[in-house]
């Protein structure tokens, strides 16, 4: 996974609740890519920096999603909120289906 092709057109920030992106920060960290990942307390601030809000569907079941909601145009990802997403009209994407 190589988070640094959209630092090529775009600054971007990412915040790991649950400590699962280690491996691939330390990849970027290998390989100089200048994407950051950053930690659950850091989130606020990406929120308040972010123009649009790009979020796992993990934040439903782990118990984030709050921290989201309402606060800046949202599109979420992943298998996880797929069901949710469709009844509360919430913006997603996933390249598997329509």
């Amino acid at each position: 996974l190589n988070f640094d092709s959209l630092g090529q057109a775009f600054t971007d920030r990412y915040d790991d609740f649950d400590g699962v992106l280690e491996n691939i920060l330390q990849m970027n960290v290998e390989n100089n890519f200048r994407s950051n990942i950053e930690g659950p307390e850091t989130t606020k601030d990406a929120i308040d920096w972010a123009d649009l809000l790009l979020v796992t569907g993990t934040t439903l079941v782990n118990g984030t999603i709050g921290k989201f909601l309402g606060k800046k145009p949202t599109v979420f990802y992943g298998t996880t909120v797929a069901g949710a997403a469709h009844l509360m009209k919430w913006n997603r994407f996933c390249a598997r289906s329509s």
